[in-house]
């Protein structure tokens, strides 16, 4: 194992912050990893002149024997899997979008809603926390120019519709109610 270390450490290129961390990470490449081993027992041997026993993944294996490994494998995942399941199911935690507090083990309600319904479930603008205030503004800004011409154009629209009246011999409501007239 210290071969193993060495060999790792040999191998940074720089300043090694967190040792563990380095070793962690040669080992976690399955390539790697076994060609670092491999190398180091033959290190090892080299320095006792011995030679070095096959590697346990190379041994040859009874079918029997494999199987009853593989048996006693896929149970030890099953319990893996049902204590996170159960711990998954303990936890609480919230949508982001609905707001909803619910078990991490199931979907949000709200999701499940949405994606049933097929709409999308976007959260609204700033439900992440990145709230553009800019794009905010100019989006309230173009919304009352559309409102300020609208209402322009209604305005527009009744005054040129009194003026037709008034032209088309429409009595104004000043000579209705002047007197004159019969």
């Amino acid at each position: 194992m210290a071969e193993v270390i060495r060999l790792v450490f040999a191998r940074s290129t720089g300043p090694v912050r967190s040792p563990m961390g380095l070793m962690i990470q040669a080992m976690r490449q399955p390539d790697s990893a076994a060609e670092t081993i491999e190398e180091a027992e033959a290190r090892v041997a080299a320095c006792t002149e011995t030679t070095p026993a096959p590697a346990p993944w190379n041994t040859p294996v009874s079918p029997v024997a494999a199987e009853a490994e593989w048996g006693e494998f896929v149970a030890q995942a099953q319990e893996l899997v049902q204590a996170e399941e159960q711990a998954a199911a303990a936890r609480l935690v919230t949508c982001r979008i609905h707001h909803v507090e619910h078990s991490a083990a199931a979907v949000c309600p709200g999701c499940r809603a949405d994606a049933l319904s097929g709409t999308t479930g976007t959260p609204e603008p700033g439900a992440d926390g990145s709230f553009d205030l800019e794009a905010w503004r100019a989006q309230r800004r173009a919304a009352r120019a559309a409102q300020a011409e609208e209402v322009e154009q209604t305005r527009a629209a009744l005054t040129d519709r009194r003026k037709t009246q008034g032209q088309a011999g429409h009595p104004s409501a000043g000579a209705r109610f002047s007197g004159g007239g019969r």
